[in-house]
């Protein structure tokens, strides 16, 4: 099979996985009722034992950032694509929409707001005012306006930012698969590199150039974060309480 054909094959898969494997591709009320049950039913399954509060707090930090790696891996694929040049990524391909983008989106807000939920019955000590309920509550806000907006291919890319909170998470959940130098260095690739690579581009678009406020938030937020986990990695400390949420 020549390589065009190929190429073109994986962006549509990378597009619309759904339709690409099924033929159809869910609805958002469908993949929102989807995204309900299965982290309602994975949590279920893997709280029966777990006992320690503090280690059930990671249960459905550790599904969802599994899922937005794996969205945001294919957001990324399709992006550099369907990119007239892979150095180049233009504004019009940046901010479109995709069916998967658009999954991702509804995904993470049910996320948000059953980790609240479940958090304030069974984690409320952990569920921390401004690393809990401001950040969850300001993802919902953000996601509901980037869906109106239908330029969800912008929070798409930033899905794969998950791919270090997802070691993170499996370290809590069972302590021999603790890995604090892989979390480290993922965390520096993704959350700060990367990162700071889109907030590049996010700063000379003119349309939707708003968008790069929230950018430069959470970047800022990752910082923090990058800090406690140097003080913790090198002075041999453990984390901060708001290390997670």
């Amino acid at each position: 099979m020549p390589f065009g054909v190929k190429s073109e094959r994986l962006e549509r898969f990378a597009y619309d996985p759904f339709r690409f494997f099924l033929g159809k591709c869910p609805s958002l009320p469908e993949t929102a009722l989807i995204s309900f049950a299965f982290l309602a039913i994975f949590y279920l399954l893997i709280s029966s034992s777990v006992k320690e509060r503090k280690r059930r707090a990671w249960i459905l930090t550790f599904a969802s950032s599994c899922i937005m790696t794996i969205g945001g891996s294919l957001s990324l694929l399709y992006l550099f694509l369907s990119s007239s040049h892979p150095s180049i990524v233009s504004e019009s391909t940046l901010i479109s929409d995709t069916p998967l983008c658009k999954q991702i989106l509804v995904f993470f807000i049910v996320y948000c707001t059953l980790d609240l939920f479940i958090g304030y019955l069974h984690y409320a000590e952990l569920m921390t005012f401004l690393f809990g309920w401001c950040h969850h509550i300001g993802y919902v806000v953000l996601c509901t306006y980037v869906l109106k907006e239908n330029i969800s291919l912008a929070f798409g890319v930033f899905a794969i930012l998950e791919a270090p909170t997802a070691i993170l998470a499996v370290g809590h959940l069972k302590k021999e698969w603790r890995r604090d130098l892989s979390y480290g260095l993922t965390f520096f690739s993704f959350r700060l590199a990367y990162h700071f690579f889109l907030l590049t581009h996010f700063w000379s678009f003119e349309i939707y150039s708003k968008l790069w406020i929230f950018v430069v938030l959470t970047l800022m937020l990752h910082m923090h974060w990058w800090r406690n986990w140097l003080r913790s990695f090198f002075g041999k400390k453990s984390l901060s309480k708001d290390s997670h949420f």
